[in-house]
């Protein structure tokens, strides 16, 4: 414990010292050299220094973050994480209260799923009953129908087979996606599935190495002669790094906006771009043959136009060792002692149990989450803000110098259409046909489990965006909210409407810095540098607004990216153009609670809560290795880069030219 103290206290010294540097304070002390001692150092001598005006994100928290204790597992901790800690933990107990209890459930009832679910695979752990000769027979069965596959046709009949029985499928993921032409349609988008890092395979041989030898392992299992295992998961990776080769890793990465990889084709333009896997045959190898829609999306055409090439009788071998690696991978800590090829230590059988019944009824827990722990007053509450921003949001656009008319009555048509969903989605009701999804064992079960998932894919698919909740976007005890550009919507689960992030008894100014900038910050997304080329149905449409008003915000957006680039953490420089979306949220967010008040003091409330939003302990290489791939900002960069763009701040805290933080009037950034 005290070694994970001792890295806590240092995460938190560098954290406050790189907000000063990064603000312009002058220092050549490395951090490094600041870590003897660190605990007194801090706390007599650098607290002390912390005013609103050198560090306003190290003033407001750095009592609260000395307090604070990363555990030995734990990267990061902050004041955003405790409501979804409270809620794990209230799924834990909600578990355990509905498997304790003496009521008979009604069948097809969440209660009943989920004690059965967890008795099944308590039972199971603690070894009150034993599946392994059964799913032996089961993963048998399947590695027989995989290697007696005579051709690559054959193999596609397997691959429908396992699709259709089982929800999984080796070659092709399926999402379901809106229909950014149409706004009452969903739409298939295909891509390669894998559970191979193909980025890293393609760019270091010793991984390359390392996941080959991951592959010998499982291709071990079927009783074939070593240097035969070693040649085929060779030729395996070979083809691997074929297919990776051709591969759009920014999609990977999450570096690509969604309409940047909508490629739709028609039957007829898919038979033209793709040969080896025909139209009719990619829907058989998802299980959906015979309702194939007139169009799909491929996520990376490159990528699975490699693919189609490759799905011939030369590759055979290749694609059915690809088969049996990706479902023992998948499943590979329940399969049958003849097939497994690690060994796993469980602690704690109660809690594990409750870590699979939590992630295999994630949707039945959720509704019985929001069941105990939704409060109407506070869903009443949190709706009238988001009012009295969206109110507000239309000041700020018909304020804004930069639009034309004919921008403002766009995004003033985006917001009026603009949903809000607070809380969660009214209950399911009974599912008696869900309880056909508890199979004998824990494999069985989860295979049926993934089976129903794709099947309610292509019911959404026939039934349209109708047929999609909100909140299956975003579960009721997720501790966040998300804007989905694809509905215009706004959602805001129960457990983010929890302390310290929301408390109905405090003043509104309070309430204001904290979740009003976090619902400011989602209304804005529809506005930002993504979600403004989607009109008010959510429909892919940029040409809505005049270029005039692009042009002026390509120039704001530009401002934005020199400003937030400036920034440093820990030696490396923030990436601008990464968090711009997330930056103009934020500086929208900050912007629209100030102006919903009037007073100094309401001011300073809503600026000094929002800084202790954003409260974060956080390892420092973890830290670092976020600037490379987080589309956020670090914590304490979106709180004093954001707050020194508003004149409030600098009248408030009285901040002038030469403290730290002062930024000069032509410098600060405002969205609007």
């Amino acid at each position: 414990m005290k070694k994970s103290m001792n890295r806590g206290v240092y995460t938190v010294v560098s954290s406050l010292l790189v907000c000063v540097m990064l603000t312009g304070c002058a220092s050549d002390t490395p951090v490094s050299d600041l870590s003897q001692n660190v605990e007194s150092e801090v706390e007599e001598s650098y607290i002390d220094t912390l005013t609103p005006a050198s560090d306003f994100y190290g003033y407001i928290n750095a009592e609260e973050l000395m307090k604070m204790e990363l555990e030995p597992t734990q990267l990061e901790i902050g004041t955003l994480d405790e409501p979804g800690i409270e809620a794990n933990d209230a799924l834990d107990e909600i578990v355990k209260e509905i498997v304790n209890s003496k009521e008979e459930f009604e069948v097809g009832s969440n209660e009943q799923l989920i004690r059965d679910a967890y008795n099944q695979v308590y039972d199971q752990l603690s070894g009150k009953v034993d599946y392994d000769d059964e799913d032996t027979v089961f993963v048998d069965g399947i590695v027989s129908k995989v290697e007696s596959a005579g051709s690559i046709d054959e193999l596609i009949d397997v691959w429908n087979y396992l699709s259709t029985e089982y929800g999984y499928n080796p070659c092709v993921s399926v999402q379901i996606y809106p229909n950014l032409n149409d706004k009452d349609e969903y739409i298939l988008l295909a891509g390669f599935s894998t559970p191979v890092d193909l980025e890293t395979l393609t760019t270091s041989q010793i991984s390359a190495i390392k996941i080959r030898d991951q592959i010998s392992k499982y291709i071990k299992t079927l009783g074939i002669p070593a240097d035969e295992v070693k040649a085929r998961s060779t030729d395996l990776i070979y083809m691997l790094y074929e297919i990776g080769g051709h591969t759009d890793f920014d999609i990977l990465n999450g570096d690509k906006e969604p309409y940047e990889y909508y490629n739709e084709y028609s039957a007829k333009e898919y038979e033209e771009a793709f040969s080896g896997l025909s139209y009719d045959d990619l829907f058989n190898v998802i299980g959906y043959e015979g309702a194939n829609p007139d169009s799909v999306v491929i996520q990376d055409p490159d990528q699975f136009a490699t693919i189609c090439s490759l799905l011939d009788d030369e590759h055979l071998s290749e694609w059915k060792d690809y088969t049996i690696y990706t479902f023992m991978d998948l499943h590979s800590a329940w399969l049958p002692d003849k097939y497994a090829i690690d060994t796993m230590e469980i602690s704690d059988v109660e809690e594990y149990s409750r870590a699979i019944v939590k992630k295999v009824l994630k949707f039945q827990l959720g509704e019985e989450y929001a069941e105990r722990y939704l409060d109407e007053e506070k869903v009443e509450n949190i709706t009238k803000m988001l009012e009295d921003m969206r109110d507000e949001y239309r000041v700020l656009i018909d304020d804004a110098d930069w639009l034309t008319d004919e921008g403002k009555t766009f995004l003033n048509r985006k917001l009026d259409y603009m949903e809000f969903y607070v809380g969660a989605d009214e209950p399911s009701g009974l599912h008696p046909e869900y309880v056909e999804y508890l199979g004998n064992s824990i494999l069985k079960t989860r295979f049926l489990f993934e089976s129903a998932e794709l099947e309610s894919k292509y019911d959404t698919l026939k039934k349209g965006r109708d047929a999609v909740k909100p909140f299956y976007f975003m579960n009721t005890y997720e501790s966040n909210a998300c804007y989905i550009p694809t509905m215009n919507c706004v959602v805001i689960p129960v457990a983010i409407m929890n302390e310290p992030v929301y408390n109905p008894k405090d003043d509104y100014a309070t309430n204001l810095g904290k979740i009003g900038t976090i619902l400011g910050h989602e209304i804005s997304h529809a506005f930002d540098s993504n979600g403004i080329l989607y009109d008010e149905y959510g429909l892919y449409k940029p040409e809505n607004m005049p270029e005039a008003d692009r042009e002026a915000f390509a120039e704001i957006q530009e401002r934005c990216v020199e400003y937030y680039d400036t920034f440093t953490v820990l030696g490396s420089h923030v990436n601008g153009r990464k968090t711009l979306a997330e930056n103009l949220a934020d500086l929208s967010g900050v912007q629209c609670a100030l102006a919903l008040v009037d007073t100094k003091e309401e001011k300073q409330e809503v600026l000094e809560s929002y800084a202790y939003l954003w409260s974060e302990l956080i390892v420092d290489s973890y830290a670092k290795e976020n600037l490379e791939y987080d589309c956020h900002s670090p914590s304490e960069v979106r709180v004093n880069a954001a707050v020194a763009c508003f004149d409030e701040y600098y009248e408030i805290y009285d901040v002038k030219e030469g403290d730290a933080m002062y930024v000069a009037p032509e410098d600060r950034v405002r969205r609007w």
